[in-house]
């Protein structure tokens, strides 16, 4: 199970860029070549390519998700003012925004948006992690704080489906790199939060809730420091979707209107499989670029999957899934031969990150069937 850690909040973010490079981290896989890579996030379509939205002049940038219309939520790092991070807006017809912070805040990161152009993510202070807070913003009304579920040490908001409820992540103790004590919250009708448990462990991480309520990502199993990927349903609360066949565990990262759910399967302290569970149901795996490691991090509702597989004898690629195989996205040309793709929208229109090489702006057309 891969976690983040935000000054002692972990939060599940399969779509980030600072959660791909601690993968890049954590699997022991060097990259192509022994430097410092450099991201910026991307939008790719069949017609036009990949190309690279820029960074408001921050060193790197990261896409999070996508809606219908092909508007894109992120993060910027390391800003011009010495921000470190910043959550921001794109669309074709707008460019890149800087949403701001909270009053007294000094970070900040968009990590959903929906069909409304709702946005939700996480203010707070780099140095106090307990002023954290999930946040919800709209072009007419901007940030807006969400505040945090009665009994928790600070909050972040992880998704929000079309209908406006979100998807929270929160403290319910002090967190720390030894004492994972997360869990997962729904809003509720009357504005209150409802806690989605835990599959008998300490903590649940959560990653994506799909238009009918419905709620993937990870939790501890009774006496496990590791995952397995879970769906959760008001109805029928949180059922294990257990891992492929000898693995270890698992995290669920994506889910679309069908129900099928995408993610990834381990074993023990080894890197990750992308597997489909087919209407939650038992774990298949899927298929890869080739290099051994690979990610499953979205699915739109023509099952299209995308995410980030090693490549042989080259560095992770972002990849697209559907039923003419598995597509290479390339990259935006850095030396490092990395990308990685968060998600995908309905027009099949895909966002995410690559490293890219020197100057300001810089498209990519490579992408090959496989």
């Amino acid at each position: 199970m891969i976690t983040a850690q935000l000054g002692g909040v972990y939060v599940l973010r399969s779509y980030s860029l600072l959660v791909f490079m601690l993968l890049l981290l954590l699997t022991g896989v060097s990259l192509a070549a022994p430097i410092s890579p450099v991201f910026h996030a991307f939008v790719w379509t069949s017609q036009g390519g990949m190309q690279d939205l820029g960074t408001l002049g921050a060193l790197e940038s990261g896409a999070a998700a996508i809606n219908a219309s092909g508007q894109v939520v992120g993060t910027l790092i390391q800003l011009p003012d010495g921000a470190q991070d910043r959550a921001y807006f794109w669309s074709s017809s707008t460019g890149m925004q800087d949403l701001g912070t909270l009053p007294g805040h000094d970070i900040s990161f968009a990590y959903s948006i929906n069909r409304s152009g709702v946005v939700v993510g996480m203010s707070g202070k780099s140095t106090d992690s307990s002023t954290f807070r999930g946040f919800t913003w709209t072009a007419t009304s901007g940030m807006r704080s969400l505040g945090k579920p009665p009994g928790t040490v600070n909050s972040s908001a992880i998704g929000i489906n079309d209908s406006g409820v979100v998807l929270m992540s929160a403290c319910v103790a002090l967190c720390s790199s030894s004492t994972l004590t997360q869990h997962g919250f729904v809003s509720t009708p009357s504005g209150g939060w409802h806690d989605i448990g835990t599959l008998g462990g300490q903590s649940t991480f959560v990653s994506a809730i799909a238009n009918d309520g419905t709620v993937v990502g990870c939790s501890n199993p009774p006496g496990y420091t590791d995952c397995h990927a879970f769906i959760w349903t008001r109805l029928g609360g949180m059922r294990d979707l257990g891992t492929l066949n000898g693995h270890y565990g698992s995290v669920a990262y994506a889910i679309n209107s069908l129900g099928n759910v995408v993610g990834e399967s381990h074993k023990k302290g080894a890197a990750g499989q992308d597997v489909l569970w087919p209407s939650g149901q038992a774990a298949r795996a899927l298929k890869s670029l080739g290099g051994g490691v690979s990610y499953a991090l979205g699915i739109n509702d023509h099952n299209q999957i995308v995410g980030y597989s090693w490549v042989n004898g080259g560095g992770a690629h972002a990849f697209l899934l559907d039923k003419n195989g598995i597509r290479d996205l390339g990259t935006l040309g850095g030396v490092a031969d990395t990308s990685s793709a968060s998600a995908i929208n309905s027009s099949g229109v895909v966002v995410g990150s690559s490293d890219v090489s020197t100057g300001p702006s810089h498209s990519s057309n490579c992408g090959s069937a496989r």
